[in-house]
């Protein structure tokens, strides 16, 4: 007779690595989750509130390419692991996205019609 012996362990913990980066409008960042613990290996799920982005299977670390838009302003990013064993764990962050202002200005002299100075600035 065999005993066969099933060890599971659960996730200890989760971590986004770089949720200070600056998110800018319409820029496009990679966002890294890492697990640590955890027998079987577990699932990462990316989220914005309760709407799912993505989910990494069997795996410790998971990246996502994110492009910040208006209305995810103000909402929480979040990155979960669980293997089904033990609590879910959980890392999140409001989304403080900062927008880029384009402002032009036009100066037209109008003692000589075909001069125009055109100035652009950007703004973060």
């Amino acid at each position: 007779m065999f005993i066969i012996t099933i060890i599971t362990v659960p996730v200890s913990s989760v971590e986004n690595t770089n949720k200070n980066e600056d998110l800018i409008k319409d820029r496009t960042v990679n966002l890294e989750c890492k697990t640590t613990g955890g027998y079987p290996l577990p699932n990462i799920t990316w989220s914005i509130d309760t709407r799912i982005l993505m989910t990494s299977v069997n795996t410790t670390t998971s990246s996502l390419s994110y492009q910040p838009v208006v209305s995810d302003q103000g909402q929480r990013l979040q990155c979960s692991a669980t293997n089904g064993y033990g609590q879910s764990q959980t890392d999140s962050f409001q989304l403080d996205i900062k927008f880029v202002a384009l402002l032009t200005r036009k100066i037209i002299r109008t003692t000589k019609p075909k001069t125009l100075e055109q100035r652009s600035h950007r703004f973060y």
